[in-house]
């Protein structure tokens, strides 16, 4: 007798099944396995900035006042914290007021998607959103899906560990700045010394440089003697009645009408006028300038000049008490009958009231940039001829739940 032997085999749906549950794994075990790697690699982070922390603490406590900065960095390893998946520097921010001004140490933290890759990015969030919790990142965070750059401080407190500056030195994200000055600066811009080094000149052609927020400035302390030229000049005036509370001649920090009545000072009594190549608006009084400041009078600062000429003023500011804030040419005392007047220019995004933000970021040099604020366009820039590019904008953008990135227009 003969027997018949049949092999049972998988039928395509039952192949079609087992692939789905493979899939379905798949996806719930591939972002579970790079959560706990993000994780971990922000815990080594994290044990790199307790130990560098608690290394500067003892040292800050052992020698007392420390001159120069660049000891903070020497004694303490900052050139030995870099790793595969984020850049991490020891940096500086500047400090003013109180009894101290100078610098005090922070941990900076910089991944991007063409520096160190997407999974390096991630590590950085998972980093940020550690140090969130102790409430100890500082302003001018920049959390985008193509970069992450903060910085976080390595002190208790607002007081100067240091005052003799590093030097000029890179941000977290490499972008060359210079030091700022802490007597100018009420929320500092942030700086550090970068470990670094720049690779050697090569035959081959330099790679596309795809545009990036490097950091975001936030500055509140508005005077002639702040480095406003990242804005650029409107031409146009501010509303009639608006008053005058702020002079300052270029250079100075002295406001010419601090301490003078509210009441007293000049307002705005006529709309925004051309003449020649500057605008001006008439005040309310005509020698009311001279009388609230005698010795500016006393000088010849303040006498009228020919619309083509400037005078002591020229590239002062003027702060309006609206927030509104002016490059000045020149400001003068009214000629007989006529009121006194300002000669100036609307600074772009620039709010004396609620603060404003410079973003600085690289690009192609030449190249046309469009900076967004999460899915909005809040205007366009042209990086110079190194690459670099600043954008003046509002003040929110420095604070925490804005995204700010930057892209190539379309023309």
């Amino acid at each position: 007798m003969q027997t018949n032997t049949r092999h049972k085999g998988f039928t395509l749906l039952e192949l079609l099944v087992v692939i789905a549950i493979i899939a379905a794994l798949t996806a719930v075990a591939v972002p579970t396995y790079n959560y706990f790697v993000r994780k971990s690699q922000a815990s080594e982070i994290l044990l790199k900035y307790d130990a560098l922390r608690s290394g500067i603490q003892t040292d800050i406590a052992t020698t007392g006042e420390i001159s120069n900065c660049a000891e903070i960095v020497t004694n303490n390893g900052g050139a030995n914290l870099g790793e595969d998946y984020a850049n991490l520097t020891l940096g500086f921010e500047a400090v003013s007021g109180g009894n101290l001004q100078g610098y005090r140490p922070v941990f900076t933290v910089c991944a991007s998607i063409d520096m160190q890759g997407e999974l390096s990015v991630g590590v950085a969030k998972a980093l940020y959103d550690e140090f969130l919790l102790t409430n100890t990142v500082e302003e001018g965070a920049v959390i985008t899906d193509s970069i992450v750059s903060f910085a976080v401080p390595l002190t208790d407190n607002d007081e100067a560990a240091c005052h003799v500056p590093v030097g000029n030195t890179l941000t977290p994200c490499g972008a060359p700045v210079a030091v700022p000055t802490p007597a100018t600066i009420a929320t500092p811009a942030q700086i550090t010394q970068s470990p670094v080094v720049a690779p050697t000149p090569t035959t081959q052609s330099a790679p596309v440089r795809v545009p990036m927020v490097a950091r975001i400035e936030r500055m509140t302390d508005i005077t002639g003697a702040t480095a406003l030229s990242a804005y650029s000049g409107q031409a146009q005036g501010v509303p009639v009645g608006t008053r005058v509370v702020g002079l300052y001649m270029a250079g100075s920090t002295v406001n010419e009408l601090a301490g003078v009545d509210p009441a007293q000072l000049p307002s705005v009594s006529n709309g925004y006028t051309r003449v020649a190549d500057a605008g001006y608006q008439y005040l309310d009084q005509s020698g009311a300038l001279g009388r609230l400041m005698p010795g500016q009078a006393q000088a010849g600062n303040l006498r009228p000049l020919a619309p083509s000429e400037r005078n002591a003023w020229d590239g002062g500011i003027v702060v309006f008490s609206d927030g509104s804030v002016g490059r000045m040419q020149k400001a003068a005392n009214g000629n007989g009958s006529e009121k006194d007047y300002i000669y100036f220019s609307v600074l772009a995004g620039v709010n004396a009231q609620q603060g404003m933000s410079i973003i600085h970021g690289t690009a192609q040099p030449g190249q046309s940039v469009q900076v967004m604020d999460g899915g909005s366009v809040i205007g366009t820039v042209t990086a110079d001829n190194a690459g670099n590019w600043n954008f003046a904008g509002a003040a929110s953008l420095s604070e925490p739940g804005h995204t700010v990135s930057a892209s190539p227009t379309n023309n």
